[in-house]
């Protein structure tokens, strides 16, 4: 709220909006960096002079409402044009939702989240589930094996992300609903050098998983 007169009100709303600018500029920064890199890798010439017009407080693209799903999801439906049939993997999922602009993440529904737990690739540490709730939640309740990396711990994600950094797919879980930690840790993720293509959102969470009454996981307290 920008509403407020006092002197020491204001200095706070003006501290707060440089930080918005200065992530907007950080987080475009790196972006376009990385855009860039890809139109290179094409075989595209992209001078450096043209990249000095580039601005990097252009914002239109970034939601600052914390809104993340007020738009559906784009449903990714498999080719009928194919020449050949092919056989779908066993267990892989059915169909799966693709990013949009404001859900940049590969999204998984339960259905399909319960195929990648039945699958060996779990048993084998290929398929590795991430919960990114709080201690108390996690030890309450959570998917068998999942790997507890609390988005506001920066530790966890230290400590779990050398064992993501091999992993075929990463399906990353929070409460479901509402709880957004699930897609901000796979930004951290993405951001952390894990690919995007291995990264996995189930939106519905711990919330949809119970309710399918698949077999749950519970953790001690510590001493």
């Amino acid at each position: 709220d920008l509403r407020g007169r006092t002197h020491e009100n204001q200095r706070h709303r003006a501290s707060g909006l440089n930080l918005v600018v200065t992530a907007i500029v950080l987080w475009n920064t790196v972006y376009l960096e990385r855009a860039v890199a890809a139109i290179r890798q094409t075989g595209q010439i992209v001078s450096d002079e043209a990249l000095a017009h580039l601005s990097q407080l252009k914002w239109e693209h970034i939601n600052l409402t914390r809104d993340y799903f007020a738009k559906p999801p784009v449903i990714v439906q498999p080719s009928t044009t194919s020449a050949t049939t092919e056989k779908p993997e066993p267990n892989a999922p059915a169909k799966m939702e693709g990013p949009t602009p404001d859900h940049p993440f590969q999204i998984v529904t339960v259905e399909d989240v319960i195929k990648l737990f039945q699958d060996p690739k779990t048993a084998e540490g290929a398929f590795i589930f991430v919960d990114a709730r709080a201690d108390n939640p996690f030890r309450a309740g959570h998917i068998p094996g999942a790997v507890q990396c609390d988005y506001y711990r920066e530790k966890d994600l230290e400590s779990v992300l050398p064992r993501l950094y091999g992993a075929e797919k990463i399906i990353v879980y929070c409460n479901g609903g509402d709880c957004e930690d699930s897609l901000h840790l796979c930004s951290e993720l993405y951001t952390s050098q894990i690919p995007w293509g291995s990264i996995y959102l189930f939106k519905g969470g711990w919330e949809e998983w119970q309710k399918s009454g698949q077999r749950v996981e519970t953790a001690p307290s510590p001493e």
